[in-house]
């Protein structure tokens, strides 16, 4: 890299006075300081739009707190991942990134088939409006059907994993690593992060909706005496 320097007209350059004092050189540490944090960006950014794509389709196939609830399992998924790059000081790179990514996609299916139990389960209740445990019912319900499916799914992912990362010529052992604890974190906001963070958005929904209520009702009820009144000033002799 010192060999190919660059010189370009810029500040000063108090390194060596003899030289031109409007010239500077970039070093090979420069360059891969910018090429990582560049890299760095474009996965943020990346993981930022997979993240906006999931909540708007999982708004539209569900309800908002579905949508709320798988992307808030997502990101503590990501969160997780990244935190354990800095923890190991692993070196964050393109491979890396497409982890995370492909992570996402693998949580996005968990979570779903998960949900989608859950909304079967509360349509065969054929009830609009449910309380508190009756949500943890029908959820605690969706997870005795999907539970053991995810574990065996992720396990065998994981095995699979295992076996390339020791079998392979090439080094993939970054890779494996990454993958695997973005997969067990998937398994576990899936079956416990997500289901409680959806309960909690449809007790805050239920609790609006009755609110709500309340106040059109108290609000038909005064237009109500209010028309009592007007009648009763009508019928009375001061206007006959």
């Amino acid at each position: 890299c010192s060999s190919t320097a660059r010189h370009l007209s810029a500040s000063p350059s108090y390194a060596n006075p003899t030289s031109n004092p409007f010239s500077f050189t970039y070093s090979c540490n420069t360059v891969k300081n910018v090429t990582a944090i560049r890299t760095v960006l474009n996965a943020l950014l990346a993981f930022g739009l997979a993240l906006v794509a999931v909540f708007i389709y999982t708004s539209f196939r569900y309800k908002f707190t579905y949508a709320a609830a798988i992307s808030a399992g997502l990101l503590v998924d990501a969160i997780v991942v990244i935190a354990l790059l800095f923890v190991t000081h692993l070196s964050f790179s393109i491979l890396t990134a497409t982890c995370i990514l492909g992570v996402t996609c693998y949580s996005v299916t968990d979570k779903v088939k998960l949900f989608d139990r859950v909304r079967e389960n509360l349509k065969g209740s054929r009830k609009k409006v449910f309380s508190h445990e009756e949500y943890v019912e029908y959820t605690n319900k969706a997870l005795q059907q999907s539970a053991l499916r995810s574990i065996i799914v992720s396990s065998v992912s994981i095995l699979m994993l295992v076996i390339i990362m020791i079998s392979t010529v090439f080094n993939y052992t970054l890779f494996t690593i990454v993958l695997s604890l973005g997969i067990a974190s998937s398994v576990f906001t899936t079956l416990f992060v997500s289901p409680r963070i959806w309960i909690a958005c449809e007790d805050k929904a239920t609790l609006f909706m009755q609110n709500k209520s309340t106040k059109t009702k108290n609000r038909i009820k005064m237009l109500g005496k209010f028309r009592h009144f007007a009648d009763f000033e009508k019928n009375c002799c001061f206007y006959q």
